[in-house]
């Protein structure tokens, strides 16, 4: 495994980074096949991709119909893949014309997210508590091979929970602070369906290609109510980061390849 991080480390260090503001857009009321309330979704594909163009209009306009269509559409060609190794994996990142942090201030989300040769979405998922933050404030690092590389196409989703009263009492944080509203995607990479995304969290290089669309879609109806509605004591006040760990656990549990 330190091998695997060094490779990573030297592998990162000749790319050409550069910085972008990302498109946010957030989504509320009845769940659709794109992310379940209470998360929120890194959302990437190649330059070319017309999917994903399709996908941020209905996104834009909040047309569940139109979302549920495209994402079911992209499941077929996310069914052909297979899971990989790490090294597998490092190899494809190597491979990869382009990858992507992304942030929200300091607040590192997801790092090392890259598209997939046959697929046109790829998906990571990380936990929202809900509440105010500010768009403009995340942010994502390309890292190309060229100076000239076309940058992938990228999107922030965020599904607004139905919060109850101790919810909402936690998520009351300052503005300066909201990045704690959201998790980090994880050191399991949940599906429904992502492609291939090398994540590194606490040094671990960790990768894995999404192949059983239809277990995403098995796990997907339970996830929504498990996310809104998390087992907490009655009276007992929960902190913004436990209700982000919750909903993370929530979201590995259900989402996870099987």
């Amino acid at each position: 495994m330190e091998t695997l991080q060094k490779s990573l480390r030297n592998e990162r260090a000749t790319r050409i980074e550069s910085v972008q503001t990302p498109n946010v857009y957030t989504l509320s009321g009845v769940a659709t096949e794109l992310l379940p309330p209470g998360s929120g979704a890194v959302i990437m594909a190649d330059p070319t991709s017309s999917l994903f163009d399709e996908l941020e209009r209905a996104v834009k306009s909040q047309d569940a119909e139109k979302i549920n269509e495209i994402v079911t559409r992209n499941k077929r060609s996310v069914s052909r893949l297979k899971k990989v190794s790490n090294r597998e994996a490092l190899q494809k990142l190597g491979a990869a014309p382009a990858y992507v942090d992304l942030n929200y201030d300091t607040k590192n989300i997801a790092v090392n997210l890259f598209t997939v040769n046959g697929v046109d979405i790829t998906r990571a998922f990380f936990s929202f508590t809900g509440g105010e933050f500010e768009p403009e404030r995340f942010r994502t690092t390309i890292l190309s091979k060229k100076e000239d590389q076309p940058t992938p196409k990228v999107m922030v989703v965020l599904h607004q929970p139905n919060l109850s009263r101790l919810e909402l009492q936690a998520i009351r944080i300052p503005k300066e602070l909201a990045g704690m509203h959201f998790g980090k995607v994880g050191g399991e990479v949940m599906c429904t369906p992502a492609a291939l995304v090398a994540t590194v969290t606490v040094g671990v290089l960790v990768a894995t290609v999404g192949t059983a669309a239809g277990n995403c879609a098995k796990h997907f109806g339970k996830i929504g109510e498990e996310v809104i509605n998390p087992q907490l004591d009655a009276g007992r006040m929960i902190s913004v980061k436990q209700l982000v760990n919750i909903r993370q656990q929530a979201i590995q549990k259900n989402m996870r390849i099987r």
